[in-house]
């Protein structure tokens, strides 16, 4: 089932996987057998100007990781790990949110990823995803993911809904919301 597609104006949350989207799809070992991952930092913040925006954020995983644990509690942002079934998943936590599938965006980057795709009214992709989810995305990042993808579609979503201005204007930064008049400063 593909869900009708909306217009970015009119995503009220926003979700993500994590492996390969959140991060780079690298995972490093420890000689004890501790999995790390690399966070983008601009991802993070991009998601605490969506939360302050009013504009809901949750991360999906399929794997569990310890240190997705502590990405997402330093950010204060929800997430579920070990999911097998994304779609139920994310139904659940927007009707919690009060908001529909049709509403949500999606963010992904690989084949356990095309349900969640296939079900949001926004789907997105990383740079670097899968041919088949670049297909299903409404939208593709520039950035490859775990490189500043989650920061690039949060941008994008809060651009469309007119939120944006409000991030700039908090780092007084106003004069820049014409992307046009940012381009010319810096030519």
């Amino acid at each position: 089932m593909t869900a009708v597609r909306i217009e970015p104006k009119d995503v009220r949350l926003v979700a993500f996987d994590s492996d390969g989207t959140l991060t780079d799809r690298g995972i490093a070992w420890d000689t004890k057998g501790a999995g790390y991952r690399r966070f983008d930092v601009r991802d993070g913040i991009a998601m605490q100007w969506a939360k302050k925006a009013g504009l809901p954020v949750v991360v999906i995983s399929g794997k569990t990781s310890r240190a997705l644990d502590h990405r997402l509690a330093e950010l204060a942002v929800p997430g579920f790990q070990g999911i097998l079934d994304k779609v139920r998943c994310l139904a659940a936590f927007a009707e919690g949110q009060g908001v529909t599938l049709e509403q949500c965006a999606f963010l992904g980057d690989d084949l356990p990823d095309v349900p969640a795709l296939r079900v949001v009214g926004y789907p997105m992709a990383v740079a670097d995803a899968h041919p088949i989810v670049r297909e299903l995305a409404a939208w593709t990042s520039p950035s490859a993911g775990g490189f500043g993808a989650a920061r690039d579609a949060l941008e994008h979503v809060l651009k469309a809904r007119g939120l944006w201005a409000g991030v700039l204007a908090h780092y007084q930064a106003s004069d820049f919301a014409d992307a046009a008049v940012a381009a010319r400063r810096f030519e």
